[in-house]
């Protein structure tokens, strides 16, 4: 999984490495470490987020949905066969999570 999520993301290019970098052992011992300082980079990423645009985030707003997709489309990894909330369990489709604040900024 840790492979996977690291060659469908940009961190290859943003750290200039490769996928040595993300064994999965290597990963957990990070994440062992930031759990640590969860509620410090919590409330630092909180204020720069307020800070750099503004917002005021005390609510959320969470939203899910899903669209389908007719023809070939097997060369997106994303749609994938489910539940189907259109009523079209024959067709691929993406499901969408969207996480917004009242002022609707995503």
């Amino acid at each position: 999984m840790h492979r996977h999520w690291f060659l469908s993301s940009a961190m290859d290019e943003l750290l200039s490495t490769d996928f040595v970098i993300a064994d999965k052992d290597r990963l957990y011992r990070c994440l062992d470490r930031i759990l640590e300082h969860k509620q410090d980079v919590f409330t630092y990423l909180r204020k720069k987020w307020a800070d750099l645009f503004q917002v005021d985030f005390e609510v959320l707003l969470y939203d899910l949905t899903s669209t389908y997709f007719e023809g070939a489309m097997e060369q997106n990894p994303k749609a994938k066969c489910g539940y189907s909330r259109d009523g079209r369990p024959d067709c691929l489709q993406v499901v969408i999570g969207l996480v917004a604040t009242t002022d609707g900024f995503p």
